[in-house]
């Protein structure tokens, strides 16, 4: 999930803090940001950002507690309605399949260039409401090591409406579990096993509603990925620059969203199995 200002992530967090819970001092403020987002900042930074947001008229300060502005507020709120007028009420219908057996298909140059789409189209098939989980089969934790804040972001985007996910990775190498350890969210059930009869490499799935989302990475990705879980013995190993370089390598990467309630149910409770009580697998 992309952030709320992905140029100024410190003002992204602060937003998102104080959208959450208005009224809070900068001391609360700032332990939200280290233990909510991982935002280590001195006091002063903080106080000159948040200044900077007050006097644009973001944020409002009322004695020692520091609320978003309303003035700013109806901005967003009209902003959005033009959003969702342009984007949502004209595409969701024609993009997502909603017949069974449709399906769609989209293609970017690299993953990098495939994300906005990927988690576009997973925001919007959450948003169907439905009372099942969200369920995820990932050859490895792709994700989590190498885009763990933007991960994090989209899992809370769906536990807000009170959906539960389940990950299933497919390995269990030394990456594999430190990897899956990653995101802790409460909501989040993420674990990793092997043999689980899906492929081992290069392969993403996920199950909502009778949806069927799947991405198979080029060769050539898969190959660099598998190079990193396959030697990496320590974490002391691990370079985190070059592991999420390999979502910037040009290749064609394809998604493919596959409408079949009868399909989705059988894949889900494949991965389902690995979530039951006394089932092999570790757990983040």
């Amino acid at each position: 999930m992309t952030l709320l200002d992905p140029l100024h992530p410190l003002q992204s967090s602060i937003l998102e803090i104080l959208a959450r819970g208005q009224g809070i001092t900068m001391a609360q403020l700032h332990q939200a940001l280290i233990k909510q987002h991982g935002i280590r900042i001195s006091l002063q930074n903080l106080y000159r950002t948040v200044g900077q947001m007050v006097e644009k008229q973001i944020l409002v300060r009322e004695g020692k507690k520091l609320s978003l502005n309303f003035v700013w507020i109806t901005h967003q709120m009209t902003f959005s309605e033009t959003i969702r007028q342009t984007y949502l009420h004209t595409q969701t219908a024609s993009e997502l399949p909603d017949k069974e057996d449709d399906r769609r298909e989209f293609s970017a140059d690299s993953l990098m260039g495939l994300d906005p789409i990927w988690n576009d189209l997973l925001t919007r098939i959450a948003a169907s409401g439905t009372d099942e989980g969200f369920y995820e089969y990932v050859s490895h934790p792709y994700y989590y090591l190498g885009k763990r804040e933007t991960e994090t972001r989209f899992y809370q985007g769906l536990t807000e409406r009170d959906i539960s996910c389940f990950t299933l990775h497919g390995n269990d190498s030394f990456l594999d579990r430190y990897g899956n350890k990653l995101v802790t969210l409460e909501g989040v059930q993420s674990i990793t096993a092997s043999d689980t009869g899906f492929p081992t490499e290069g392969y993403v799935l996920s199950l909502y509603g009778g949806l069927i989302v799947e991405c198979v990475f080029p060769p050539v990705i898969a190959r660099h990925f598998a190079v990193f879980f396959q030697t990496v013995q320590a974490i002391e190993q691990f370079d985190a620059e070059l592991f999420s370089s390999i979502f910037k390598m040009r290749a064609r990467c394809k998604l493919t969203v596959r409408k079949s309630k009868k399909d989705a149910e059988k894949l889900q409770a494949k991965i389902a199995a690995f979530f039951a009580p006394n089932k092999g697998g570790a757990e983040s």
